[in-house]
């Protein structure tokens, strides 16, 4: 019998199963369909939220945007829900929200939710420009947080941007005096002026001596006269294409300014060995109020010129400064420097000797000449071929024991110690190879039809003693195939037919060398 106790037990495990099931099925289910109830649901991801810049104002700045009522400007926002990436009906709800500032979004994807103005159904996946009304100028900063009815982004993407209203122009100016006699006249360029949101309109003059204003509108060069030595306060002011008004002042004095020294040297940079000319030029000095009444040119080696150009020679190695001044025709006066560097390098002697002749060729090589013509020691390196064989002498003997076709190049290196400089010469050396000797005799003198002649290479010999023969190659003059190889000193050969034959023996030596040697042989069945 089943007691009340084990049919209720029963009866639990068996739900527990079943809704231990649906769970199960549920879960499964929820992960295929990348619903956001999944275990494995990840927040929405901002990946750029920001003012566009505008273009227009490069001096401004990324961060500032020009504040106009009503304009709207567009704010690049990129975002991705994993769970919703290829889904084109899932919608994401996004919240925008003012730290500080104010004002309204609106993109055709972005459904309102509410009356706020900030909060909207918006796509799962967006790339593009939302546009933005700020209702005043001033700083804006927006936080951005995107939810997908279960989580949110961890943190909100945060953008801000300085919303300014029309930024007033700035005034700018030099002056120069043209000249200090009576009238003293000035000239004022106000090129350097400028707007950083629109154009100027118009330049305001106070030239500071009780005369009317003068307005222009352009940042042309102005000149003014002033009657009276003294101190004048010079004010210039501007107006914008937007009313913007600003204004900035100089204090200019009606008295003798120094001249300008300005100095050329050719050749540039000035730099060469003894002996080193120059030219030298100053006739780019000039004096803003006045002329310039002298010259006078200090070359730093005892010798001096008083013309506004001309040249001069440095004989001896050194670092000169070349120094100018100029006086006005008010005695004022004004300098400039150049720097003129003279530095001799040695002179590379270089003499080999003999420069050809047969392997082993032994030559001297001889570097003593070498010299620095102002007194310093000589550090010495000799290549052969571009390998340095030599060092710290100035005389060796090499000796080249292998021919070849091209030449050797001997190349010398001479370094002053006293000032690092450097000199170089070369020389090429032809080595020779001597070509060997061919002879050979055979034997009978006076041969028959296919009778065995044996020839004998052995009396051909190499001149060089280090070198020998190493092919020796028989031609028999009877359309055979000749006979090549290094052993082939003595040979056998016979003729079939009654005849003279040109027989010819070439040898070659190691080295390529060859010669060769023909004789006659007559076949006869006499």
């Amino acid at each position: 019998m089943i007691t009340y106790r084990q049919s209720r037990r029963q009866w639990t495990l068996a739900s527990s199963l079943l809704i231990f099931a649906a769970l199960l099925i549920y879960a499964t289910g929820c992960e295929s369909k990348k619903d956001p109830f999944s275990a494995k649901n990840v927040a929405p991801a901002i990946a750029e939220f920001f003012f566009q810049p505008d273009q227009n104002l490069p001096n401004i700045g990324e961060d500032s945007l020009k504040f106009k009522a009503g304009e709207q400007y567009k704010l690049r926002i990129e975002y991705n829900d994993p769970e919703f990436a290829s889904s084109e009906t899932q919608t994401l709800e996004a919240s925008f929200d003012f730290v500080s500032g104010s004002g309204t979004f609106s993109h055709d994807q972005f459904e309102p939710i509410g009356t706020s103005g900030k909060r909207f159904r918006v796509p799962a996946t967006f790339s593009d420009d939302v546009l933005f009304s700020p209702d005043a100028s001033g700083l804006v900063r927006i936080e951005l947080t995107l939810s997908d009815g279960v989580k949110s982004t961890e943190t909100p993407a945060r953008t801000s941007a300085i919303f300014f209203e029309n930024l007033a122009p700035i005034p700018s100016f030099s002056s120069r005096a043209l000249n200090q006699v009576n009238p003293y006249r000035f000239e004022f360029n106000p090129s350097t002026s400028r707007d950083r949101d629109g154009t100027i309109e118009s330049y305001i003059w106070n030239f500071g001596d009780n005369t009317p204003t003068e307005t222009v509108l352009n940042n042309s060069v102005i000149t003014h006269e002033y009657n009276n030595a003294g101190q004048y306060r010079v004010i210039l002011k501007l107006v914008d294409n937007e009313g913007k008004i600003d204004s900035t002042e100089q204090a200019i004095t009606t008295s003798n300014q120094r001249p300008v020294a300005n100095l050329s040297i050719d050749p540039d940079p000035s730099t060469g060995k003894a002996p080193f000319t120059i030219t030298y030029n100053a006739g780019s000095s000039f004096d803003p109020d006045g002329s310039i009444a002298s010259y006078l040119v200090s070359f730093a080696d005892g010798s001096t010129a008083q013309t506004v150009s001309g040249s001069h020679t440095y004989v001896a190695d050194g670092s000169y400064r070349v120094l100018l001044i100029v006086r006005d025709n008010l005695g004022l006066a004004d300098s400039t420097s150049k720097q003129i560097q003279v530095s001799t390098p040695p002179n590379a002697v270089l003499n080999v000797t003999p420069r050809q002749g047969a392997f082993p060729l032994e030559v001297d090589i001889d570097a003593a000449a070498s010299n620095d013509p102002f007194g310093g020691d000589l550090d010495y390196e000799i290549f052969i071929d571009n390998q340095l064989t030599y060092t710290g002498q100035n005389k060796v003997s090499h000796v080249f024991d292998t021919p070849r076709v091209s030449a050797y190049i001997v190349r010398l290196r001479v370094t002053s110690q006293r000032t690092g400089l450097s000199d170089e010469a070369s020389e090429a050396v032809t080595v020779k190879n001597t070509p060997p000797v061919a002879n050979f005799t055979f034997f009978p003198t006076k041969p028959q039809a296919t009778v065995d002649i044996r020839f004998d290479a052995s009396t051909s010999f190499d001149p060089d003693s280090t070198d020998a023969i190493t092919n020796y190659q028989w031609n028999w003059g009877d359309g055979s195939q000749p006979q090549t190889g290094a052993g082939l000193v003595t040979v056998i050969h016979e003729y079939l037919n009654d005849g003279e034959y040109l027989v010819r023996l070439t040898v070659t030596d190691r080295f390529g060398g060859t010669s060769a040697k023909t004789d006659t042989v007559r076949v006869s069945t006499q």
